[in-house]
């Protein structure tokens, strides 16, 4: 699964981030600076005379809330933008990874008959006798119409084609 995990880590007193994701944590948020890295970005708010210990540390406030009731309120959307960006680059990321199944053998002689079984590349114990409709062998293996199918993302539906065809939709 090391290909398919994406993490972020906002606001973290951890020292790393797990399978090497970003971490975007403020300047003057106390609890991140319990860990020991230096690639913080800074908080545009950082000389408020009013704010608590844990005001810039708060999820809301990373995501662009109102940290203080004050007028006019004291917010930023500096780590949004980065925590937006580091989602999207985690699931384009996850798009272009290869698949984690590989073709074992194949199932049957008609086509809506014709499956394959599959293994898993990277670890033995996944191995199934599962049988899959194989529409491209180099794609992924996705939940259809209580079938599975190996096939990239974007249809939604097995329908019959005609005689013995199955289609993926």
């Amino acid at each position: 699964m090391r290909s398919y995990f994406h993490m972020i880590g906002v606001a973290s007193p951890a020292n790393r981030v797990a399978g090497g994701g970003p971490r975007i944590s403020f300047d003057n948020d106390p609890v991140a600076w319990l860990a020991p890295l230096s690639n913080r970005i800074e908080n545009p708010n950082r000389a408020q005379p009013d704010a608590g210990f844990g005001d810039f540390h708060s999820f809301a406030y990373y995501m662009g809330e109102p940290v203080l009731e004050s007028n006019p309120p004291i917010f930023t959307n500096v780590a949004r933008v980065l925590i937006e960006n580091a989602i999207l680059n985690g699931v384009n990321a996850h798009q272009s990874a290869e698949s984690q199944w590989k073709k074992v053998n194949d199932v049957g002689c008609l086509c809506s008959e014709k499956r394959i079984t599959i293994a898993h590349k990277f670890d033995s114990n996944l191995n199934s006798d599962m049988e899959v409709y194989a529409f491209d062998d180099e794609a992924k293996v996705y939940p259809v119409s209580g079938d599975y199918v190996f096939a990239p993302l974007g249809g939604s539906v097995l329908e019959s084609g005609g005689v013995g065809d199955v289609c993926y939709v």
